[in-house]
């Protein structure tokens, strides 16, 4: 059989004799058959030195392919980077590439001497799977999975709670806190008022406020991956309770009638029962505010 060169070779020549003319395979060495491929194929030489009638020559190629090993140790970063989830195994030495697997679609396919990679396109907060398979000319290994999560920015609190006319001279501001190791800042009518670590009381007292304005305060979460979107809530200082109109420390009909007074203009209301009188808060006093009124009296 001709080698590597294509030029004769007696390393690889099976010599017959009369006992051992037919159907007696020579079987080549498994170290010696990458030596004897002559332009990609396997080219017998037929001849005979000693008058043998050599009639034809029969190769019979056996081999058999093993699928890859796959990898081991494969694991996934859970909530630890903001921009990406951090992958790593131990490479397959019967490896020669590897096909990566999120939720069941292919990400990409790496080379054998890839041992990780960094999953830009992974969504924040979510959990996803991930599967590596290893392969080589015979297919592809079992697949060996794992789960990982993206870090992303934190979720907004619940709730907020301003105080509304419980005090005189200033707004009371708390919050519920959210499980996560985040700072709060604190906003009033879209302005930034105050930060506050996650570990201080959620709890701010606005000193620096004016009667008959209502303010906005919202509360933003923020960790090291973004911000979270902002819950709200109005608060004002009291001059007395939204609809306690006459102060008696009372919501009642007296306040109702007293209302319906300024609305048919029997009397005329100072800039304190004016504000008191607005409980719907859109500057005009109405029937409208009559209902409101109602509503919280019933409730």
């Amino acid at each position: 059989i001709r080698s590597n060169d294509c030029s004769w070779n007696g390393n690889f020549q099976a010599t017959l004799s009369i006992d051992y003319t037919l159907n007696g395979p020579y079987v080549i060495p498994d170290d010696q058959i990458q030596n004897i491929w002559c332009g990609g194929n396997l080219q017998p030489v037929v001849g005979s030195e000693d008058n043998y009638s050599v009639d034809f020559v029969r190769m019979e190629l056996f081999y058999s392919c093993s699928l890859p090993d796959g990898v081991t140790a494969f694991q996934a970063s859970d909530e630890v980077y903001c921009d990406y989830v951090e992958l790593d195994w131990n490479l397959d030495t019967t490896s020669s590439g590897y096909y990566l697997y999120r939720d069941g679609n292919l990400v990409t396919q790496l080379s054998s001497e890839t041992n990780y990679y960094l999953d830009y396109q992974a969504s924040p907060n979510m959990v996803h799977e991930y599967c590596l398979n290893s392969s080589n000319n015979c297919g592809e290994s079992e697949s060996i999975c794992t789960t990982g999560t993206r870090r992303g920015s934190p979720d907004s609190t619940e709730t907020v709670y301003a105080s509304d006319g419980s005090y005189q001279d200033y707004i009371t501001i708390e919050w519920d806190a959210i499980d996560e190791d985040v700072l709060y800042k604190l906003y009033r009518d879209g302005a930034q008022l105050s930060v506050i670590a996650g570990n201080q009381e959620l709890f701010y007292e606005d000193q620096f406020v004016e009667s008959q304005v209502i303010y906005e305060y919202c509360i933003e979460a923020v960790n090291d991956c973004g911000d979270s979107a902002w819950t709200c809530d109005q608060g004002f200082v009291g001059i007395g309770n939204l609809g306690d109109i006459n102060l008696d420390s009372q919501l009642d009909i007296l306040d109702v009638v007293l209302l319906l007074n300024f609305i048919l203009e029997v009397e005329v209301p100072d800039d304190s029962q004016t504000w008191l009188s607005d409980i719907n808060s859109d500057g005009v006093l109405n029937i409208l505010d009559i209902i409101a009124l109602v509503n919280i009296i019933l409730n």
